[in-house]
């Protein structure tokens, strides 16, 4: 809401956009989403040049453009430049702009009639994607599998001293970190989505495939914030007494969410806008 990426044509058009482009030209999506911050001194959402001229004319992109929440600054502007759908409601205060705006001639009618339309044909492609078209549905990779596939892929190791890893058949395991029962695999707030099964825990994935022992010890307080020394007393303990650790760290989700103030028991954490990454 208050930075300018000022960024020159050559960073914007190799690096910046290019993903965008990617997105919109082999997935065709529906919406797209202006963000806060202003492009080169002016707002993403009242950039025509980006809503416009290169996101419609350029990638050819039919859809929806929304705003992010409560990220629009001048109703009258962004509607110009194309963004159709304010979120959230205003309660009719920035309908009254528009109106206001067409009367007085400021603002082509045209332009609301334009993503009036756009609205209503986003519309009627969700009504008719949920029609069912008589036909078998299309045998697809579980989301568990394809979540473990996933997971494989992305993993990089970067160090294995000792020969720590592939782990010995019998050796003893201490999983350590209470998000090792409970994982957190996402960002919080508006980052986060409901999956469909909960988490699985590590503790019993680690268990169900090695043939040693494994223990666990939480070592800290499942909210990531209270500080418990008996907790952490175990944790020492029970890694002690093992071959190899597994320690599993991460941010609580409060200072991933944003909008927010995390606290820790010993200062404050300043308040963050996270994009969603793996804590562990």
């Amino acid at each position: 809401m208050r930075v300018s990426a000022d960024v020159s044509e050559r960073a914007l058009r190799e690096l910046y956009l290019r993903a965008f482009e990617e997105v919109v030209s082999r997935a065709k999506p529906w919406l797209v989403m202006a963000s806060y911050n202003k492009v080169n001194g002016t707002y993403v959402s009242e950039d025509e040049r980006l809503l416009t001229g290169i996101l419609r004319d350029e990638w050819g992109f039919d859809g929806v453009v929304v705003s992010d929440w409560g990220a629009v600054d001048d109703r009258v502007r962004a509607l110009r430049a194309g963004l159709d759908l304010e979120m959230p409601s205003t309660s009719g205060a920035s309908d009254a702009q528009v109106i206001a705006a067409v009367e007085d001639g400021t603002l082509d009618a045209a332009f609301v009639h334009r993503s009036a339309r756009r609205v209503a044909e986003l519309a009627r492609r969700a009504a008719d994607s949920r029609r069912p078209t008589g036909d078998p549905p299309a045998p697809v990779e579980s989301a568990a599998d394809l979540a473990i596939t996933a997971a494989e892929r992305s993993v990089v190791l970067l160090r294995n001293e000792h020969g720590v890893l592939p782990l010995a058949p019998r050796a003893g395991v201490a999983v350590i970190g209470a998000y090792a029962s409970a994982p957190r695999f996402q960002g919080g707030g508006s980052a986060g989505v409901q999956p469909k099964q909960p988490a699985g825990s590590i503790v019993d994935a680690v268990g169900a495939r090695h043939a040693g022992t494994v223990e666990y010890a939480p070592g800290y307080a499942a909210d990531g914030l209270t500080r418990d020394p008996a907790l952490l007393d175990q944790a020492i303990s029970v890694a002690a007494t093992a071959d190899v650790a597994i320690v599993v760290v991460g941010s609580p989700e409060s200072a991933e969410s944003e909008g927010t103030t995390a606290q820790t028991s010993t200062c404050p954490r300043r308040r963050t806008r996270s994009s969603p990454r793996s804590p562990l």
